[in-house]
C-alpha cells in the first residue's frame, strides 16, 4: 500500500477552520445547529495515513442532497456545511467531524 497506513492506525485532526476543532461525532450523522454548527470543517490526516473509500454529504431537512463526495483516496478533506443545511453524514473519516 505504498508505506501508507490505514485510517484505523491514524488519528485524524478534525479541524473547524473558523474556530478549532469541531468537537462533533457524527455517527453516522448530525443535526445541523444541534450536534454540528454551520461552518468549514477540514480532516486532516498528519504523516503517511489516508482517508480511503470515504463519503460525505451535507443534505436539507428533508434529506435532500445539498452537497457530497465519494473520497477515494486523501491526507486532507474539506466540507462547508451551510446554515440552511438539515443534517450532516459521514463515515469513514475516524472520530468524526
Amino acid at each position: 500500500m505504498l508505506g501508507f497506513e490505514p485510517l484505523d492506525e491514524v488519528e485524524p485532526m478534525i479541524t473547524r477552520l473558523e474556530g478549532g476543532f469541531s468537537g462533533a461525532t457524527c455517527d453516522p450523522y448530525c443535526v445541523v445547529g444541534e450536534d454540528i454548527e454551520p461552518g468549514t470543517y477540514e480532516a486532516t490526516i498528519f504523516g503517511e495515513g489516508l482517508f480511503t473509500d470515504a463519503y460525505w454529504e451535507v443534505t436539507d431537512s428533508g434529506g435532500g442532497i445539498i452537497a457530497n463526495d465519494f473520497v477515494t483516496s486523501a491526507q486532507k478533506v474539506t466540507v462547508t456545511i451551510l446554515a440552511h443545511a438539515g443534517q450532516f453524514t459521514e463515515t469513514m473519516f475516524g472520530r468524526g467531524f
